[in-house]
């Protein structure tokens, strides 16, 4: 049987599926050690500058000729229930970022 990354071998495993399996793991151990490189990079980034104005949000209508848009600030004081739901939503995507950056689990791995 071909050699392996790792000694885990699934029953009835053809020596052909080893190699194919090995060459996934370690793209897979390459991809991630080029995502860990991109967030390094990406931590050591200086700040932008200041935005100028607030971000509009072009909404699609259902005639694509008409446009309608909406400040950021309008967005998050229009409604409480948005701007809380936006504050959670962020919330939950930093501590999913900080569990992969302690544990080196992703949830949806």
């Amino acid at each position: 049987m071909a050699s392996s990354i790792h000694t885990n071998r699934f029953p009835g495993e053809s020596p052909s599926y080893r190699e194919a399996r090995n060459q996934l793991l370690q793209a897979e151990m390459t991809l991630r050690k080029n995502i860990e490189e991109v967030a390094t990079l990406r931590r050591k980034l200086p700040l932008g500058g200041e935005v100028p104005e607030d971000y509009i949000f072009d909404e699609g209508a259902p005639d694509v000729t008409e446009r309608s848009g909406q400040d950021f600030h309008e967005v998050l004081s229009d409604d409480l229930d948005v701007f809380v739901a936006v504050l959670e939503a962020v919330a939950r995507l930093f501590h999913g970022l900080i569990r992969v950056a302690v544990t080196g689990e992703h949830p949806l791995l």
